[in-house]
């Protein structure tokens, strides 16, 4: 079993279980890769996890507060929910920090991948995609429509 779990700092205990689901061991890394989920049109920012007995998963998570990221954490919900199009597989999507526009989708379609190919995605701080190198500044698991969001940054060679 996977499950996700409230987390409040304040109150350091489990306010809530948020979703508890069975997956695919594949899918475990994913899951507990990624810095936040969106879990019923919700963005929760993972905190921890854990496993007991190599049987059950958790993360720990609490809504996701924008102040808490940097520069960029105004711009992360807003791309999450442009679009509603669930996928039938998990599937990657890319989207790229512009000063201008903050994170918008430049390629029509990422190319598609293997579960394990997007969980190795997730465990690069940098990324060559198209020629280019990129920094993951932050990755979203959509449960709702069955995707893993990178936010990526452009960088100099």
């Amino acid at each position: 079993m996977f499950s996700y779990r409230e987390w409040s700092d304040s109150e350091d205990r489990v306010l809530r279980s948020i979703q508890e689901e069975a997956v695919p061991n594949e899918e475990i890394f994913l899951r507990k890769l990624v810095n936040a989920t969106v879990i019923r049109n919700q963005l929760y920012e993972h905190t921890s996890n854990e496993s007991e007995e190599g049987a059950r998963h958790i993360v720990y998570a609490k809504p996701f507060n924008e102040n808490d990221l940097e520069l960029y954490g105004a711009h992360i919900k807003a791309p999450l929910f442009e679009q509603c199009v669930r996928s039938a597989c998990i599937e990657a999507e890319f989207l790229y920090w512009t000063e201008t526009t903050m994170f918008q989708r430049r390629d029509a379609l990422a190319p598609e991948r293997e579960l394990i190919e997007i969980s190795q995605l997730l465990l690069d701080h940098y990324l060559i995609l198209g020629g280019r190198t990129c920094e993951t500044v932050y990755s979203v698991f959509d449960t709702d429509m069955n995707k893993v969001i990178l936010y990526l940054r452009e960088v100099e060679d």
